[in-house]
C-alpha cells in the first residue's frame, strides 16, 4: 500500500489562559452573514425568542428574534428589549 496522509496542517487555535502575542483578527470571508451589535448599554443577559418562521434554517433569509436585559450604570435606566435580526 502506497497511500500517504497528507501532511497536517498547524492550526493556531486561541488560548484564553495563555498570553496572546499578537492580536487577533476576524476574517469577514469565513461567515455568511456577520451583524455588528452595538446596544446603548452591555446586555447583562439575553436569549432568542422561538419564532414561527421554521426550525433548522440554512437558508437565507436568515432572521431571529432576541430578549436583552441591559446593564446601565444607574439601575433606572435599563432596559429590556426585543430585537429582531435580519439580513
Amino acid at each position: 500500500n502506497n497511500f500517504q496522509e497528507p501532511p497536517l496542517e498547524k492550526i493556531q487555535t486561541l488560548n484564553p489562559y495563555r498570553a496572546v502575542s499578537e492580536p487577533l483578527e476576524m476574517d469577514p470571508a469565513a461567515y455568511k452573514m456577520h451583524l455588528a451589535l452595538r446596544g446603548e448599554w452591555p446586555a447583562l443577559s439575553f436569549d432568542f425568542l422561538r419564532d414561527a418562521w421554521g426550525d433548522g434554517r440554512t437558508r437565507f433569509p436568515h432572521q431571529l428574534l432576541a430578549v436583552v436585559g441591559t446593564q446601565a450604570t444607574d439601575s433606572h435606566t435599563n432596559a429590556l428589549q426585543v430585537w429582531k435580526l435580519s439580513d
